[in-house]
């Protein structure tokens, strides 16, 4: 890439960074980058429902490939601003380094890709098929408006991708060191155990509901010994733990636990069901439970567009990525009834929702080159 080109591009992804855009609220950062596709000749569709912001955009003719680069421009909460080395919607740069919220997840890639689009459609703007983007703000919170509700409209119209990239930081220690062509789904689980409140000097102890719910999470997490269909495929986390007890010599009445659920698509939401029924039948709880499926996994083949980063990360970069399931969930998931070809590379995840997010230039400037090579890749 040429200095002016980087320059744009690091203008590009400070000018999202200072844009405050907590889940589902964008603020500006699409119009921006509409205004960017627009002056290189794409076609812009906006799907705004309520607060959140969508659009797709096309260049190009139906004749050939289409291929199509998913992002999202929400990110996470900052937390505590006083932890931060430096303001999260700053977009300070120290040594070759962008701090700020969303520069990992995924602002950067969202930048990495509109430099490619750039440069990809001065040298050939003549290409056959067709380069789309589907950009959302609403990924890292319900995702119910976001990229499932266009999807949605592109299924109505008979609307088929060849072809899809999707952003999200997928790389471990360098760019394209990971890539994904599936993804866990999410269950989560609202357990409320009960028994009427005593002394905590009189009261049998079993007959506390914050004592007989530890046998049954000890149950469902501690399973390093255990091999049975559900270790080998479930990962639980527990992430809160709530009593109503108000004094130090109360016993509560009632014990208020969230346990989050991924899981592979060798089990389903419904055999976790009923392996936790289980458990808590044997453990004679006494609760109530309420679901919520936040994910299906989902997988593809992707054998071509698989083989295309593969070749193109060796030959620019010397090693070839491997092939995971892990991390959280995606939209993937939404555009599995539209493409057969789905992967996504982005930048390092290891900085990502948490204090001090940040970017190697470096990182921005490979992502970008292997996404311009993709796109020659199918494009021409």
């Amino acid at each position: 890439m040429k200095k002016e080109e980087i320059n744009k591009m690091i203008e590009l992804l400070r000018k999202m960074i200072e844009i405050p855009s907590i889940n589902p609220y964008d603020l500006g950062c699409q119009n921006i980058l509409i205004e960017i596709l627009k002056k290189i000749g794409f076609l812009i569709e906006e799907v705004n429902f309520d607060h959140t912001k969508n659009f797709f955009a096309s260049h190009g003719v139906k004749k050939g490939k289409v291929l199509l680069f998913v992002g999202h421009t929400d990110v996470v909460n900052p937390g505590n601003l006083k932890k931060w080395k430096y303001h999260p919607f700053k977009s300070f740069i120290k040594d070759g380094t962008i701090y700020g919220r969303g520069s990992s997840d995924m602002k950067g890639a969202i930048a990495s890709m509109i430099s490619a689009t750039k440069i990809f459609i001065k040298f050939f703007p003549k290409h056959t098929g067709k380069l789309a983007f589907l950009i959302t703000s609403d990924e890292e919170g319900s995702a119910d408006l976001g990229t499932k509700k266009v999807v949605e409209i592109l299924k109505e119209r008979n609307e088929k991708i060849d072809y899809c990239i999707i952003g999200e930081p997928t790389s471990e220690l360098l760019i394209g060191d990971t890539i994904k062509n599936s993804r866990r789904g999410s269950l989560n689980l609202n357990i409320i155990s009960y028994h009427p409140q005593g002394h905590v000097a009189y009261i049998d102890p079993i007959q506390n509901p914050a004592n007989s719910i530890v046998p049954f999470l000890k149950k469902l997490i501690f399973r390093s010994e255990i091999k049975d269909r559900f270790s080998s495929n479930v990962s639980t986390q527990i992430t809160k733990i709530v009593s109503d007890s108000f004094s130090d010599n109360i016993t509560p009445s009632k014990i208020d636990v969230r346990i989050n659920f991924r899981f592979n698509r060798r089990v389903n939401h419904d055999f976790i069901k009923s392996y936790v029924f289980s458990e808590i039948k044997k453990n004679n709880l006494s609760c109530d439970c309420f679901w919520k499926l936040s994910a299906n996994p989902f997988h593809k083949k992707s054998k071509n567009l698989i083989s295309f980063v593969e070749e193109i990360i060796e030959r620019k970069f010397g090693y070839v990525p491997k092939l995971s399931c892990s991390g959280g969930t995606s939209d993937g998931r939404f555009l599995t009834d539209i493409c057969n070809q789905i992967v996504e590379i982005g930048l390092l995840n290891r900085t990502i929702h948490q204090i001090n997010e940040r970017v190697h230039i470096q990182d921005l400037i490979k992502l970008s080159t292997i996404y311009l090579e993709i796109m020659k890749k199918i494009l021409l």
